[in-house]
């Protein structure tokens, strides 16, 4: 009996410190994006804020794995928002906001699904955004990609 009640202690335990590390990656998340904002908004050079746009995308995608994990219903889309990262940050604003944004590209899953996946699009989108529209124009949407997506990780929280 002692040896069940020190198992169920550490499986506790385990899945405390998991929610904390999503939570802590959650407010890394959140404030990584508000950091690209100050940038886009004083800006900065191009170069820096698509690098943090590229980390960020990185970011979400450990925060992608472990919503995988307490929503193994969402495997097969998140699998594949991890999986179309990279190629996603070379199509166009059109494209990434067709395919993936509006989701024609997506695989079907239960709604609970897509919100996560806006956390590697706007990263994306900020990416293209430095690639072809770094201008006043461009740093607003930068800005308004992210404003959005931040609004996402109160509702995926």
């Amino acid at each position: 009996m002692k040896l069940f009640s020190s198992i169920i202690v550490s499986i506790c335990l385990m899945s405390c410190a998991s929610s904390k590390k999503a939570h802590i990656t959650m407010d890394k998340y959140n404030k990584d994006a508000s950091e690209i904002i100050k940038l886009a908004k004083s800006n900065a050079d191009k170069e820096l804020v698509k690098k943090k746009a590229l980390d960020l995308i990185e970011t979400a995608t450990t925060l992608l794995r472990e919503y995988k994990t307490e929503n193994p219903e969402c495997n097969t889309m998140l699998n594949f928002m991890i999986e179309s990262r990279k190629e996603m940050t070379k199509l166009s604003l059109e494209k990434i906001e067709k395919d993936f944004h509006e989701g024609e590209a997506l695989p079907a899953a239960p709604d609970k699904c897509y919100e996560p996946k806006e956390l590697i699009i706007h990263p994306a989108t900020v990416v293209i955004l430095t690639n072809v529209k770094y201008n006043e124009e461009g740093r607003h949407q930068i800005v308004e990609e992210l404003e959005e997506v931040i609004a996402h990780t109160e509702v995926i929280e």
